[in-house]
């Protein structure tokens, strides 16, 4: 399924990285500070190059010598950074970071099988992706549990398999010889890492009843025929069974409409409340990862907090709604398919922050994205790196 405003421009031409998602980086006494963090898929030892917002000529990762920075302390929404050698660090204002690694998908190991004699090729190839924990299956012993099983069948032809030892369909044909180009499966693997990485996203700290975050706001899913649904565990994916918990499925027919509901409950708690932000991202069968909303997050002021202000004079109610329309996509009913599984993932933060990072387009179609994934723009260290993931399950079926 595809929603949102599609002329955003965050995917152009075809052929590029996935991570050239620009981060900015602040200095804060003395020390390098990335604008993203564990929630954004970002762990300790990931590796970022120094890029400049202005003209090639004046950015230091166009030279030759890159600055690299490693991430020394990730916290929830950022990260302490140090330089990797000695050269001076030019003033970082109007400067951004682009991830050269991200070691958190090491937590997906894949298990390769070659059936062609290749071995140096690919050896080669998977030197140069740190960020996955690649092992043949000669090297492992069997029973070892994997998150996907890679065989290379022929020239022509590979396979990946989930943890479940189950085929992954319609996976894109190679236009490359195996034996030759390892890049194009490899790339078809890091993508899945990626799904999976933002699929398991979750606040570990919130699982503790007594953390006050947890009584800062509500988030429902009401459908079109008024029934409300609360977020759901996390045992999601397009290709899984998912969990056995009724609230966990949301089953709407297609072209209903259903209506995110976000309420800011800060106002309850204390005088006055913080603004609270919300992020929308939409998983879908084609291994998509989509912004869900006109704009990088929403605000929503807590209740009757501008009641004393000109442009509020009767305040606010604290709460947010987003509609969505949910169709079964036309790909899929040409296949013969009347029903398709999509994961709403709602992130909330009362820090101002961006989740561009983790988009994906559909598998096989590597795409590069502009824009700069805008953070907060302000000292961090007075800011709360509160962060909550939320997840709904809706299954769309033609009546």
């Amino acid at each position: 399924m595809l929603y949102g405003n599609k002329s955003l421009g965050f995917f152009e031409d075809m052929n590029s990285a996935l991570d050239a998602v620009p981060i900015p980086i602040i200095k804060k006494d003395g020390s390098l500070q990335l604008e993203a963090g564990l929630a954004h898929g970002v762990c300790d030892g990931d590796h970022f190059v120094l890029r400049s917002i202005g003209p090639a000529e004046q950015d230091p990762g166009s030279e030759r010598d890159q600055v690299i920075l490693e991430v020394t302390h990730a916290r929830a929404l950022t990260s302490d950074l140090k330089l990797l050698h000695t050269r001076q660090v030019p003033n970082v204002s109007g400067f951004t970071a682009t991830a050269l690694t991200h070691l958190s998908l090491r937590r997906f190991p894949v298990r390769l099988e070659l059936r062609l004699p290749c071995q140096n090729v690919w050896a080669i190839a998977l030197q140069e992706r740190r960020s996955l924990d690649v092992k043949c299956t000669d090297n492992v012993k069997p029973g070892t549990p994997f998150s996907f099983y890679v065989a290379i069948i022929a020239k022509d032809s590979y396979e990946i398999r989930d943890e479940s030892n189950q085929r992954i369909p319609d996976l894109p044909a190679s236009p490359y010889d195996l034996e030759e180009n390892a890049d194009y499966v490899l790339d078809i693997v890091e993508h899945l890492a990626r799904f999976k990485l933002m699929e398991s996203l979750v606040n570990s700290s919130l699982k503790d009843s007594t953390n006050p975050f947890k009584k800062s706001f509500s988030v429902q899913i009401v459908t079109a025929d008024r029934k409300i649904f609360h977020p759901g565990c996390l045992r999601l994916g397009p290709f899984s069974p998912g969990c056995s918990h009724s609230e966990c499925l949301v089953e709407v027919e297609d072209g209903n409409m259903v209506k995110l509901v976000v309420e800011n409950k800060e106002k309850e708690l204390k005088e006055g409340g913080r603004p609270l932000h919300v992020h929308l991202y939409g998983m879908n069968s084609c291994w998509e990862i989509e912004n869900l909303l006109c704009a990088d997050h929403e605000v929503i002021p807590p209740a009757f907090s501008n009641e004393n202000k000109e442009d509020f004079k009767e305040g606010t109610d604290g709460k947010w709604e987003k509609k969505i329309k949910m169709t079964v996509p036309q790909e899929l009913r040409d296949k013969g398919q009347h029903q398709c599984d999509d994961i709403f993932k709602v992130f909330l933060t009362f820090q101002s922050t961006s989740f561009m990072l983790l988009e994906l387009p559909e598998l096989g179609k590597l795409v590069e994205r502009r824009g700069i994934s805008r953070g907060n723009g302000q000292h961090p260290g007075l800011l709360s790196e509160d962060w909550v993931v939320l997840n709904f399950r809706i299954r769309t079926h033609i009546k």
